[in-house]
């Protein structure tokens, strides 16, 4: 039984698979565009789960996904609800990395400072946690 074609092939799949490795390689630029991909989806995910646990304190009804997220620089995210069915009142949160929720209107009405407990994530407990719970807050 001949394998030379076999052993061919497996070496033809080898080099093609060194070649897409090498010329695969992440530059550092692209290096810091996904560290930054990361560094907003944490703080918008942060701004999501605090501004609905700030809000849940005013409004009877949750909150789910904002209708519309807007940036402001690398360390502030505004979230905004608008009223629905599902939800009778138009509702902005703004957010602000080591800071908390630094602003809510309902009904573009300020509800004033607004304290929330964040001590139920779990997160916040594991070793070397990077949550609003070694911010102080």
């Amino acid at each position: 039984m001949d394998h030379t074609k076999t052993v061919f092939a497996f070496i033809g799949f080898m080099l093609v698979g060194f070649l897409v490795i090498f010329f695969g390689r992440v530059s550092e630029e692209d290096k810091g565009e996904y560290g930054q991909l990361l560094v907003n989806y944490q703080i918008h995910t942060y701004a999501r789960e605090n501004c609905s646990k700030a809000i849940r304190t005013k409004l009877t009804q949750p909150l789910y996904m904002p209708t519309e997220t807007k940036a402001e620089g690398a360390n502030a995210v505004v979230l905004i609800w608008t009223s629905s069915l599902e939800s009778p009142h138009a509702v902005i949160c703004r957010y602000e990395q080591g800071k908390g929720v630094t602003e809510v209107k309902v009904d573009g009405v300020s509800i004033g400072p607004i304290s929330i407990d964040i001590s139920d994530n779990p997160a916040s407990h594991a070793p070397g946690a990077w949550v609003e719970k070694h911010w102080g807050h």
